[in-house]
């Protein structure tokens, strides 16, 4: 059995030498509903205040001692990162926090959420915030609720709640309680492995200094300082390993957030990584027991050329749709590789985690403001197509595009030599007759007893002692630079090299 598949196996089945884990919480919901204000005021209020002021770039999540109970916050946009990481299959989240404006209510955001949610079979709890503002109505909530079949419990339903008001710290407490309760219920454990270990990638950028970073929640067994990383699409060692206050660590157990340093490329948020002591543990095969999304590699070749893509459509049946488009093309000659396919606008992380080579499909979708600034700034190629069909021919014309061109020999002409008048080193003045084609300055063949005997080029051409640009007819002297030593007899082909654009894969 290799390590992956044995990894797989046992995060699925019970462990008797399982420890409790923190739980890892998400916190989702509408825009401007609150959740970013919610995430700072737990966090300002719950990390020591030596750690929180150290604090100086976040890695994507955080953790929390609340009444000794340690947890872990997902602070990444939480409905984008949710969302890449449910597309991916990778279960980080134990808990999530659904949170709704008490003023608001439902927006469509939160209904997409709720969707995901009950997808992913996730055990949550409803965070119905800024319950200080003027038009707040808890009831009205609860009754949206109900009617999408969401029953809270103080309507004889099982969804926890709670009012809370992120600004003043109202509820938060209770919030924070509810969660221990909750992760306490679920009995979270995790595999205590010390030579290896699995997580889950929640962003990844480019650092100038740095090289390739990413951030990672570990959900079983121990990471190491030097111990070997693998994802689906990237792998390396850590060289440099910190946990979430940007302090240097050597190791991180099962439960933490830490960011990394030593990937050879960006993993895509929602990967699942795997780490081993032993580089031959990391091996692309062992990976490939690990993919449980439905896409990344279509077809690549180690030698062929590579169309990275990001794709974005207007719902979810569509991706599937263009998905499986996509694998109808068929062509040993270029591979096609997909780093993101997902639902809704292009977003900032999209455009962060696209390499420079990237192609960004758009299906009946748009891109975000701040998403097109950066776009322009990257200066990425951007499709936009509205007919499904039609976007297996664009895909198709930019494969071709990456098709190395092919030189195409043309012969020009061809003289035989009458005599060779004069050689400086491989400078050499010969006299010639005209056999075919045109004479000209260009690169030459030298071809005696029938075979090929060097080559050369041909640098001037002379006819009744005069430099012309080429010779059409009859006798003419012409100056060449070959190592070969050119004799009567010989026979001289002109030729010229064109590339050949592709048209067809």
């Amino acid at each position: 059995m290799t390590m992956a598949t044995a990894i797989k196996q046992q995060s699925l089945a019970a462990d008797p030498t399982a420890a409790k884990r923190q739980p890892v919480v998400v916190i989702l919901g509408h825009v401007d509903h609150g959740k970013t204000t919610l995430l700072d005021y737990i966090r300002k209020t719950n990390v020591a205040a030596g750690e929180s002021g150290g604090i100086t770039q976040h890695i994507g999540a955080y953790e929390i001692i609340y009444e000794g109970n340690p947890m872990t916050f997902i602070d990444t946009p939480g409905h984008e990162a949710f969302n890449a990481m449910r597309s991916r299959g990778a279960s980080v989240a134990d808990i999530a926090v659904l949170v709704i404006a008490a003023d608001e209510g439902l927006k469509p955001q939160t209904e997409e959420a709720l969707e995901h949610i009950s997808r992913e079979k996730v055990p949550f709890i409803i965070a119905m915030n800024k319950i200080d503002k003027e038009g707040a109505d808890l009831n009205k909530i609860k009754q949206a609720l109900a009617e999408k079949n969401y029953l809270v419990e103080d309507w004889g339903g099982t969804i926890p709640t709670v009012g809370v008001s992120a600004h003043t710290g109202r509820g938060v407490d209770e919030l924070l309680q509810l969660i221990a309760l909750m992760a306490e219920m679920e009995d979270i454990t995790a595999r205590t492995d010390e030579g290896q270990s699995d997580g889950v990638i929640i962003e990844s950028f480019m650092d100038q200094r740095r090289g390739v970073v990413a951030s990672a929640i570990i959900k079983n067994g121990t990471l190491n300082q030097d111990d070997y990383l693998a994802t689906a699409t990237s792998s390396g060692r850590v060289k440099i390993l910190e946990d979430f206050t940007n302090k240097k660590i050597t190791s991180a157990h099962f439960g933490m957030p830490v960011r990394i340093v030593g990937f050879d490329k960006m993993p895509v948020v929602g990967e699942i990584m795997v780490s081993a002591r032993q580089e031959s543990n990391l091996s692309m095969e062992h990976i490939g027991a690990l993919k449980k999304y439905p896409y990344d590699v279509v077809t690549v070749e180690n030698s062929q050329p590579v169309l990275e893509l990001i794709i974005r459509a207007d719902t979810y049946g569509s991706v599937e749709a263009i998905e499986e488009l996509l694998k109808t093309i068929k062509t040993d000659k270029v591979g096609l590789r997909i780093l993101r396919a997902e639902a809704g606008d292009l977003n900032e992380s999209d455009v962060k985690m696209a390499p420079a080579n990237a192609v960004i499909l758009l299906f009946r979708t748009h891109v975000e403001r701040v998403a097109q600034i950066m776009l322009e700034s990257k200066k990425l190629t951007v499709v936009t197509v509205d007919v499904i069909y039609a976007l297996v021919d664009e895909i198709k014309k930019l494969m071709i595009m990456l098709l190395p061109k092919d030189k195409v020999r043309e012969t020009t002409g061809e003289a035989t030599v009458l005599a060779l008048f004069k050689k400086d080193g491989q400078r050499q003045i010969v006299g010639a007759r005209l056999v075919s084609g045109a004479a000209a300055r260009s690169t030459i063949e030298i071809v005696r007893d029938g075979e090929v005997a060097g080559t050369g080029k041909i640098v001037e051409v002379q006819q009744d002692k005069k430099t012309m640009q080429s010779i059409t007819r009859g006798e003419f002297g012409m100056a060449l630079d070959s190592s070969l030593k050119v004799a009567e007899g010989d026979r001289i082909v002109f030729f010229a090299e064109k590339e050949h654009t592709h048209t067809t894969l």
